[in-house]
Formats: C-alpha cells, structure tokens, sequence
C-alpha cells in the first residue's frame, strides 16, 4: 500500500485533533482557500510547510507524524559556534546566494564599505 501524501497526512491530523481546514486557515490568518491546496498536495513545499507547522502549533498539534524534524547535529546547537543564520537565507535564489557568497568572501575592507553602503540605504 503507497504511503498518503502529505496533504493527506494533514487532512488526518486535523481530524485526529478534532480540527478543520478552516480551524488551521484562521491559525495563520489565511483564506480557507490556502488550506484547500495544502491539504490536496502530494508534497508541500518548504514555503506551505513552513505555513502547516507554524498553523499545528498554534493549534497545539505536533507535526511530527507528517514530517520528522530534521536532525541537529551538536555542533549546530552549540553557542560557541554562533547562531543558526541558515533561516535568514533560505529563500533566497541560487543567484542572491552566489552574491553572498562573493560578499562573505571579500576583504574585510570591501565589507565595511557595503555595510556602510546598506546603512545609508535603509536610513533613507
């Protein structure tokens, strides 16, 4: 027997907890609409993922039976190596990130010159 799809999944869960499509759409102040999509997908994107799980846990429902948290590996939840910016980046596009990546390795001179570039930007 295939495995439900992820939509499906869902669709379970909020029964299981005795909640609807809408319950979840009024958790994240979205139209019902939304929730339609999300709950007839094979897969959800990261986006709609990351929608459901904020949604479930407002509704105080875990959402792990749909999908596992990835594993952190200690070094990642360890302070001396600084916080987790992955989440800053996530959504940016193969080109953006390119451009970070040229912006992380410039000189340390060449950086302050665009911090200060970025500074005057957003001050207007």
């Amino acid at each position: 027997m295939d495995k439900p799809h992820e939509g499906e999944m869902l669709m379970a869960l909020l029964r299981q907890h005795r909640r609807t499509q809408a319950d979840l759409a009024n958790a994240l102040g979205i139209q019902p609409s939304a929730v339609t999509k999300y709950v007839k997908a094979q897969t959800l994107g990261d986006r709609a993922w990351l929608s459901v799980k904020e949604g479930l846990a407002r509704l105080n429902i875990p959402s792990t039976s749909i999908r596992d948290e990835p594993v952190v590996m200690a070094r990642e939840r360890n302070p001396m190596f600084g916080r987790d910016l992955r989440p800053l980046v996530s959504e940016w596009s193969r080109d953006h990130l390119r451009s970070l990546r040229d912006i992380l390795n410039a000189s340390p001179e060449d950086r302050r010159s665009l911090v200060y570039w970025i500074d005057a930007k957003l001050e207007r």
